[in-house]
Order: structure tokens, then C-alpha cells, then sequence
């Protein structure tokens, strides 16, 4: 993996500026970030780093709960599920992660268990050291622009295709 810092969010938003101007047309009816966000219900870069937050806490909590059980105790027929692994599970189960993910920390954060609070804090570092060093942007980025061209690829097909039956 990549162990690249992620870029910070003023680059980002700069990067993401940028691009959006060359990709500009005089003549494009493009929707301004106001008009997309009031027919979408939300800005699209808003809800994307809301789900990549959401990816990453959960990530985080995959990490800690391998980690807690041990090593190669997926393939067991033994299987030994931590006190941790517990706590979490329990608690995406009753209510599972929706927004940014921050709300599901904040629930371990409030728990009256020390143990679940110390697995709180390290969730919270988990998702920081994974986003800064193990997560590969450019790769998503990329296999996000090719799936995309893929899929556009087999619709038009496929609508050609009943267009001329």
C-alpha cells in the first residue's frame, strides 16, 4: 500500500476547483454546486467525504476487532470473539453507522466500560493513521473513473442495442 499522507482538504478543495473549471464549457448547462445541492438534497463532494469518513471508521473498526481476536481466526472452526469485537458489534447492531461514523465513536466514547472508551480512542487513531498512511486515494480515484467508464460503456450498448430491435 501506499504510505503517501493523504492531501489536505484546502489542496483538495483547490484540486477539486480546478479540475471543475477546465471541465467547464461556455455553452455547458454544468449545475452550480447551489443548484446541485438543492435538487440532490446535498452538495456531492459534501456526501463524499461523509461516506469516505464512514468507509474509514469502519475500516478502523475491522482493524481493532482483527487485532482483538487474533490473527488467522477468521478460518477457524474455534473462533474466538473478544470482548472488544463484542461492544462493537453489538452497537453497529442495535444502531448502525450512518453519516460521517462519528456518531458510532461518540456512542463507545459515552459507554461506562473503561475497556470500551480505550477501544474508542484507538478507533479514533486506527482512522486517522489509516487515512493519512495506508489508504491509497489516487488508486480510488482511479478504479472509481474506470468503473464509471465501464458502466457507461455496457449502458450505451445496451441502449443501442434495444434501440435498434
Amino acid at each position: 500500500m501506499k504510505t503517501s499522507a493523504a492531501p489536505s482538504r484546502a489542496s483538495c478543495v483547490a484540486r477539486a476547483r480546478a479540475r471543475r473549471a477546465r471541465r467547464a464549457r461556455p455553452h455547458s448547462r454544468a449545475l452550480s454546486e447551489d443548484a446541485c445541492a438543492r435538487a440532490c438534497g446535498y452538495d456531492p463532494e459534501e456526501k463524499a467525504r461523509e461516506m469516505l469518513s464512514r468507509l474509514l471508521t469502519l475500516s478502523a473498526t475491522r482493524v481493532i476487532m482483527a487485532q482483538a481476536d487474533g490473527q488467522g481466526n477468521e478460518c477457524s472452526e474455534d473462533v474466538n470473539i473478544s470482548k472488544i469485537t463484542s461492544v462493537f458489534l453489538d452497537e453497529l447492531e442495535r444502531r448502525p453507522m450512518t453519516g460521517n461514523g462519528s456518531a458510532f465513536v461518540e456512542r463507545l466514547m459515552a459507554s461506562a466500560d473503561g475497556d470500551t472508551r480505550l477501544a474508542a480512542v484507538r478507533l479514533i487513531e486506527v482512522r486517522r493513521t489509516y487515512a493519512e498512511e495506508d489508504f491509497d486515494w489516487e488508486e480510488v480515484v482511479e478504479e472509481t473513473v474506470k468503473l464509471c467508464e465501464k458502466q457507461r460503456l455496457e449502458l450505451l450498448k445496451d441502449h443501442a442495442t434495444k434501440s435498434l430491435d
